[in-house]
């Protein structure tokens, strides 16, 4: 998905990860004034990555992949949601935060569903 995200809105994009399979959910962000569209350098960026429960229980925390093309990636393999404690969890939230230049932002996020 590429979508324009910059403050002031946060984008939002509800995701369904199937349990069993290697599966990855991309994005880019840009910023705009309004009439241009710019990409954000993320060269010196760090992506993380957010599961939690809708009552804010983090569920896991890991690094996104970021691309030379300033792609932000969550990727999950086909193991990654096998543990005992992902048995009853079919619905959450994510969320994606990129801390660049020692500032965190909130760029993603959404419902997560599993299948």
């Amino acid at each position: 998905m590429n979508g324009v995200m910059g403050r002031p809105q946060l984008h939002r994009q509800d995701i369904i990860l199937s349990r069993s399979a290697d599966q990855s959910v991309g994005f880019r962000w840009y910023k705009t004034d309004g009439t241009t569209k710019t990409l954000v350098d993320l060269t010196y960026a760090i992506a993380t990555v957010r599961f939690e429960s809708l009552t804010g229980e983090v569920w896991s925390e890991f690094d996104a992949r970021i691309y030379d093309d300033s792609l932000i990636s969550i990727e999950t393999d086909s193991v990654f949601f096998s543990g005992p404690e992902w048995a009853s969890r079919t619905t959450g939230a994510w969320s994606v935060h990129v801390e660049l230049f020692s500032k965190i932002t909130q760029v993603a996020g959404g419902y997560l569903y599993l299948s």
